[in-house]
């Protein structure tokens, strides 16, 4: 039973790291955008443009919904700053709960 303890708590560190890993990548496309002067696509969808003509999120399996609309910062500001918070997605479900991705990093919540 220890041997399977471990296990479980093996995959769950690495779907939170796969999930970290993907909400990371968000992060230079969201720029892209932004410093193009394209408005964020809200909500933002798996697979669905960043902004138009931007790159696209990752798939369901990877990222689930993505909110730019949570305060303080909603789409791009003329400072170049944002506010995207995603959800894990369907193979990425470990502790974590969300990513918040801003132009000057990620952070998140419960991992």
């Amino acid at each position: 039973s220890i041997v399977l303890v471990s296990l479980n708590s093996a995959r769950t560190r690495a779907r939170d790291a796969a999930f970290k890993s993907t909400a990371a990548s968000i992060q230079p496309g969201l720029i892209l955008c932004c410093d193009a002067n394209n408005p964020l696509t809200d909500p933002g969808a798996p697979d669905g443009e960043m902004c138009v003509g931007g790159d696209l999120y990752p798939n369901a399996t990877a990222m689930g919904a993505a909110d730019i609309s949570t305060a303080p910062d909603v789409d791009c500001q003329t400072d170049g700053s944002f506010q995207v918070t995603v959800t894990p997605g369907t193979n990425n479900t470990g502790t974590c709960t969300n990513a918040i991705i801003t132009n000057t990093g990620t952070t998140f919540t419960n991992c």
